[in-house]
């Protein structure tokens, strides 16, 4: 499984937003800063987070960024469906991909489990349990 760049800054930027959920909102400068991610692309990206409704943005001298939902009521699969547009296996059998070789093809069926194992893990993990494993990896490294 490969997860592209995209993927990967919109699950660290919505990974900070769950972070700072109780804090309010947060710039999408200080974002980028914190995690050292280039601005302009975390702009990109944003945007569809806030059309699927995931994140709430707020203009103005305060404004920024907020999850829209609790980080429990966000999961990765969520986050990686919107920036990956699927979630990065193989497109191999999905509709409207065909190989001309589908009805004779051995894989299929390892592919489609493989398809399956991914999806039960990142729609089962939640943003939320994600930052605990970050928080507890991060205290587990400065003792």
């Amino acid at each position: 499984m490969r997860i592209s760049t995209r993927g990967r800054y919109g699950l660290r930027f919505m990974l900070v937003l769950a972070a700072e959920y109780e804090q309010g909102v947060i710039s999408l400068r200080e974002v980028a800063e914190r995690e050292s991610l280039p601005e302009k692309y975390l702009e990109q990206i944003v945007s569809c987070f806030i059309k699927a409704r995931l994140v709430d943005s707020m203009r103005g001298v305060r404004g920024g960024y907020r999850l829209a939902r609790h980080p429990m009521d966000i999961t990765v699969g969520d986050v990686l469906r919107l920036t990956e547009n699927v979630l990065p296996t193989t497109a191999c059998g999905r509709e409207g991909v065909h190989c001309g070789h589908l009805e004779s093809c051995v894989l299929i069926g390892v592919i489609e489990d493989i398809r399956d194992a991914v999806d039960n893990v990142t729609d089962h993990l939640t943003l939320e349990a994600l930052l605990g494993r970050f928080q507890q990896q991060s205290a587990s490294l400065a003792v």
